[in-house]
């Protein structure tokens, strides 16, 4: 068998080399070596993307998606599937349909699925504790026969990567084995974070952040509440789009002088720059990229363990770990915070650990990974 091989990624949806494009562009990037070409194909891209990602439908089409493609990934197959020879791997995103995997693995490939967030079954769970907790009903829109479907998808593959423990658990609950499951993580760039400008000049006392989607999945609301009761001096500084209800139902606390609502910011390291603590006290992550980027612009972290990255904990340091949804604990981690040196201490360990964590680092472990899944699956 050839020893150079291409990993095939299939990411059936819009990629503009942002938000979740950028995690697969990253990972293509760095996991590329002689032994490893690298290709992606997706539904549509954006016009700056060049040939390293072939597209199934123009931009000029892309709107019509709904209309012209019934099952994405299986288009992008049929369409380019031909370029998969044997020895190589299909490298699927966001699902790949047994039948799908089913038939890349008589053609002699070998197929691995990506997890950006844990199993649905797992994902359910914490999001119906989270709305419980908020006396609301469920709000995940998680059936029954989409666990089904997954857990079928990943019985399917060959192996499975996973972010953070917490992914790996939930794989495995489905059934999975654990030798065909890849411990992994997502990483960080200097490109993104380097500069010496500030989104907002740091106000007096302490300037905690929260980065992403400001809904309950996140643990905004719990957020909201715990930075109240804290009564530290300083801002809460808010880059994210906001859940139009959370809006709605915490508006006294969100017209606070001292909470700042950013909004979507392009430039993130501004921001990291306008901080000096990091929270991010989510019920449910893949491996969330806002903390490993935060470590590594030297913020201290409070975050719950899904919040971690899975590379902080108490025991490394670097963080204080809290409970989900508890706003005594996360008010408790906000008032240990406005102690300075210990929070410019904790920065330095965040910054240390992240250091490990640059998408070089990150994609040669992966491209490792896949490296000996493929050998050990010949040798089977």
């Amino acid at each position: 068998m050839d020893p150079s091989f291409c990993v095939h990624a299939v990411f059936p949806n819009y990629y503009d080399g942002t938000r979740v494009s950028y995690s697969l562009k990253s990972i293509l990037k760095t996991m590329a070596s002689p032994e490893i070409r690298t290709h992606a194909y997706v539904m549509g891209k954006a016009r700056h993307i060049e040939s390293e990602v072939s597209a199934l439908l123009p931009i000029s089409l892309y709107s019509y998606t709904s209309k012209l493609v019934r099952k994405p990934c299986e288009s992008i197959i049929s369409r380019y599937g031909h370029f998969m020879k044997p020895g190589d791997v299909a490298y699927l995103w966001l699902t790949n349909p047994p039948e799908v995997t089913r038939a890349l693995q008589k053609k002699k490939l070998w197929v691995v699925r990506e997890m950006i967030n844990c199993a649905m079954g797992r994902r359910r769970e914490e999001l119906r504790r989270a709305y419980a907790l908020l006396g609301q009903p469920d709000g995940s829109d998680i059936t029954d026969r989409d666990i089904e479907q997954e857990r079928a998808e990943l019985l399917a593959a060959d192996a499975v990567f996973c972010p953070n423990d917490f992914v790996l658990e939930s794989v495995l609950a489905y059934g999975v084995s654990p030798e065909r499951c890849i411990k992994t993580s997502y990483g960080w760039t200097v490109e993104r974070i380097n500069g010496v400008s500030q989104h907002l000049p740091k106000s007096p006392g302490m300037n905690l952040l929260f980065v992403g989607s400001a809904d309950v999945r996140k643990g905004f609301p719990w957020l909201l509440e715990a930075w109240v009761q804290a009564r530290v001096d300083g801002r809460l500084l808010i880059a994210g789009k906001i859940d139009p209800k959370i809006r709605a139902d915490y508006a006294a606390i969100l017209s606070r002088p001292d909470v700042v609502d950013l909004g979507y910011v392009s430039d993130i390291g501004a921001v990291y720059r306008s901080a000096d603590v990091f929270c991010f006290p989510s019920w449910e992550e893949g491996g969330p990229m806002v903390t490993i980027e935060a470590m590594a612009a030297g913020l201290p972290c409070i975050v719950t363990p899904m919040g971690s990255a899975g590379l902080v904990s108490e025991r490394t340091g670097g963080a204080l770990i809290v409970k989900p949804g508890d706003v005594d604990s996360i008010a408790g981690a906000i008032r240990q915070m406005a102690d300075e040196p210990a929070r410019a201490a904790m920065g330095r360990q965040a910054r240390d650990i992240a250091a490990g964590f640059t998408w070089q680092h990150v994609g040669k472990r992966r491209g490792d990974a896949i490296v000996r899944l493929r050998e050990q699956l010949r040798r089977a």
